[in-house]
């Protein structure tokens, strides 16, 4: 059985993902009314205060014990819960507004500005003059077409995951997480499709190894490694999507 401390940091980290608790009363219990607040779970008195939002189901239960098995594999599965029983999704009333800031407003800031104009600046400087340049050769284009058509919808979600942080919406920690995975996918995948590319049809190529390399696998492999390790061990992070706002150091 974890310790009060040890259970909230994993169940931050849980609201985080999920956007909120579950918890479940047996269907011959005292049932809970929505708007009323919570004294304990599971025996923990909670670190701020709980309120009850709404109703769920033993699916939203089953989901919510994987995360945690997920989290601290150590713990167990967990219990099955009732499947007659009645669910609840709980969530942490902020003590105050606290506006997102250190480390995690400049991620916020460079997923919805630097990062996707960093894209449109080379989309629009480059690539399209390259395409609409006449002695361009054909075998070159097509590597030149992919580029706008992967990372504009990168760029795209790379903005929703910066405005999802910095409005502190819920399951916005976990949706930037998809988005640093999908954003070094792209890359890596742009730069073995570029590799295929030269080694197959032998173009006079427009950038070379080291450029390509440097600009598609070790940048964004460090982008990526940096701020997926920020997201995770962050003491702002945890306190801010755990109660919606909070003060905390970066």
């Amino acid at each position: 059985m974890p310790l009060a401390d040890e259970f909230w940091s994993v169940a931050s980290q849980v609201v985080s993902e999920r956007g909120y608790l579950v918890i479940g009363f047996s269907e011959g219990a005292e049932q809970l009314e929505l708007g009323s607040s919570l004294d304990n779970v599971l025996g923990f008195k909670p670190q701020q205060r709980l309120t009850v939002m709404e109703f769920t189901d033993w699916k939203d239960w089953k989901e919510q014990m994987e995360t945690f098995y997920v989290l601290r594999p150590d713990w167990g599965s967990g219990q099955r819960g009732d499947s007659d029983g009645t669910y609840y999704r709980v969530n942490f009333v902020p003590p105050e507004e606290v506006a997102v800031g250190g480390w995690l407003l400049v991620f916020c800031f460079v997923l919805t500005c630097v990062s996707p104009a960093t894209s449109l600046y080379y989309i629009f400087s480059h690539t399209i003059p390259t395409l609409m340049n006449p002695h361009t050769p054909v075998r070159v284009l097509p590597i030149f077409i992919i580029f706008p058509v992967l990372f504009i919808p990168i760029a795209v979600f790379g903005f929703f995951a910066g405005l999802k942080l910095w409005l502190v919406r819920p399951g916005a920690v976990s949706f930037a997480r998809h988005y640093l995975f999908t954003y070094m996918g792209a890359h890596i995948a742009y730069f073995l499709v570029w590799v295929s590319w030269i080694l197959i049809f032998h173009p006079n190529r427009p950038a070379s190894f080291a450029e390509m390399g440097r600009s598609h696998l070790v940048n964004p492999i460090l982008f990526v490694a940096l701020w997926y390790f920020y997201l995770q061990r962050s003491e702002r992070v945890r306190t801010t999507y755990l109660s919606g706002n909070g003060k905390s150091g970066s």
